[in-house]
């Protein structure tokens, strides 16, 4: 389990010893990644677009809140579902990418009627089962988030995509509610079978829920608007904090990168002693 531990700060030399006399070693870094947490946003188009200031994207939400406190990683990727998704993690979640936190939001895609995209429920379980323990696999006491694809505005949603060709004529949407209502309950599934927290975007009872189905808070009848965007940011962080709280979320259990800089601007060689606990290295 990632945690933080409270240290006692002594006042430290230049020369790197505790007033108390004694010699100070530098500190172990808190997080398997970094002297801060690292979050990796995984899915299709709706986390690609999770960083597009035109509708104030949830992804860039998370990253000017958490600034200097936790980094957050894109790895969203448009048209993609959970069966091109199993081999793509292995490719983004290796050696060299540690990370604390990956939240996994597949589904948009896969929940679609006979397109190119299209996965079957059983397979998209199981596509979901092999991320999930890959990552766990890969990544000692990694915290996972599932998010659960969101309802779909289906007259917004055929009348784009009619306009795009990807229908033709009487054709119905590619997306409804009805289909894509039992993938999220997959989600919910899972998070259930493997203890991990689940984004439900179907809640009745949540003020940022997106039921009833409300076209504005798409901006085709699939990807989100800027209303929808601040919905799934507020039921995300809304998750973290009801999960995790006392460990490094909300913002205030994390330690802020480097000093204030009202701490170092008489003496900038603090900004090379900094330890992850405030404190400063040899």
């Amino acid at each position: 389990m990632l945690c933080i531990k409270v240290m006692r700060k002594h006042k430290t030399s230049r020369k790197g010893t505790t007033t108390k006399g004694k010699k100070k070693s530098i500190r172990k870094k808190i997080y398997p990644s970094s002297d801060k947490p690292k979050m990796m946003l995984f899915g299709d188009s709706i986390t690609e677009w999770a960083f597009d200031p035109k509708y104030h994207g949830w992804g860039s939400a998370l990253a000017h809140k958490y600034a200097r406190y936790m980094d957050i990683i894109n790895r969203g990727y448009a048209g993609y579902n959970t069966t091109l998704g199993v081999p793509l993690l292995k490719r983004v979640l290796n050696d060299d990418s540690l990370i604390d936190i990956l939240v996994i939001f597949f589904g948009a895609n896969d929940a679609s009627i006979e397109t190119l995209t299209s996965v079957p429920l059983n397979k998209y379980r199981d596509n979901l089962t092999a991320m999930v323990n890959y990552a766990k696999s890969k990544i000692k006491n990694i915290k996972i988030i599932l998010i659960t694809p969101p309802p779909v505005h289906e007259k917004t949603r055929r009348k784009n995509a009619l306009k795009e060709g990807f229908i033709k004529g009487d054709q119905p949407s590619p997306n409804n509610t009805k289909n894509v209502i039992e993938y999220a309950e997959v989600i919910k599934e899972l998070g259930k079978t493997y203890g991990i927290p689940v984004v439900d975007l179907w809640l009745s009872n949540n003020k940022n829920s997106f039921l009833p189905v409300r076209s504005k808070d798409f901006i085709d009848g699939l990807h989100l608007s800027e209303l929808g965007n601040k919905k799934l940011f507020s039921i995300l962080e809304e998750v973290m904090i009801s999960n995790w709280s006392g460990m490094f979320i909300p913002k205030s259990k994390l330690e802020r990168q480097f000093p204030k800089w009202s701490d170092t601007i008489k003496d900038p060689r603090d900004i090379l002693t900094w330890t992850p606990d405030g404190n400063k290295s040899n």
